[in-house]
């Protein structure tokens, strides 16, 4: 349906397009009646007035016709048969590139390991929050307690959290920013990581920075965790995306983890 409707498109566009140019240089004259094989008298515009000219047989226009749209007809089918073919390869690279990850993999069990159990009371703390009203502050808290083996105060975390909130909401305030807009909110928490901001009352923020020293944290895995970041003001791609959300969450404002190669 689609080609056929293409066909009459244009078909009807190369009739309007090529019609109107052959008589244009030739205006008819005199011509009442046009039988069905012709030839036009016409006086050529400019030049050799008065002289006659022969026009073309209208069987041999709609054949010229004809094979124009052919062309453009068999263009768009090639293109559609290229596409499909390309489609196809893109695929067949994808179940390639599935395909490698159904290896089966026999990971070592590290279920006695020293340690062990506080992940699992973790997990257990983790599915709990799900069932509630999520908080990523307390997911993140959850997760880096259970490295010190639930030695850590989580009151102490919410609350460093919490006086970041009243500072970066301050600032807002100070700046004039709308604090109904949640671009303005963005805004604020981008400058909260990259600029030095003071408050009338003389509290002083400097930016945070990235810590290049152990980014993998394969010395020591506390290096990447947010607890560390706000102690030091040094983080790396794991704290520092997480605590701009932990923020975010904490003056309502709409954010969204992602994750990059």
């Amino acid at each position: 349906m689609k080609l056929a409707r293409l066909h009459s498109i244009v078909k009807s566009i190369i009739l309007l397009g090529i019609m109107p140019m052959v008589f244009a240089q030739y205006p008819v004259v005199n011509t009442p009646t046009v039988p069905q094989t012709y030839s036009m008298q016409v006086v050529t515009p400019g030049f050799n007035h008065g002289k006659v000219s022969r026009g073309f047989p209208t069987s041999q226009l709609y054949s010229t016709q004809q094979q124009q749209n052919q062309k453009l007809i068999d263009e768009v089918a090639q293109h559609q048969r290229l596409q499909e073919e390309r489609q196809k390869r893109a695929q067949a690279l994808i179940n390639e590139a599935v395909s490698h990850f159904s290896v089966p993999y026999n990971l070592p069990s590290y279920d006695n390991e020293k340690g062990a159990d506080s992940y699992r009371k973790a997990f257990t703390a983790l599915k709990e929050i799900e069932n509630k009203s999520f908080s990523l502050k307390e997911a993140v808290f959850t997760v880096e307690n259970a490295f010190y083996e639930h030695e850590t105060d989580y009151s102490e975390f919410d609350n460093v959290i919490k006086q970041t909130g009243d500072f970066i909401k301050e600032k807002m305030q100070e700046f004039g920013y709308d604090t109904h807009s949640n671009v303005a909110k963005n805004l604020i928490l981008f400058q909260f990581f990259s600029d030095t901001l003071t408050t009338k009352n003389g509290l002083k923020h400097l930016p945070l920075v990235y810590d290049f020293d152990d980014i993998w944290g394969k010395k020591d895995w506390s290096n990447m965790f947010v607890t560390k970041l706000l102690e030091s003001g040094k983080g790396r791609c794991h704290s520092l995306p997480l605590l701009y959300l932990m923020l975010a969450e904490e003056i309502d404002a709409t954010a969204h983890l992602s994750r990059s190669p």
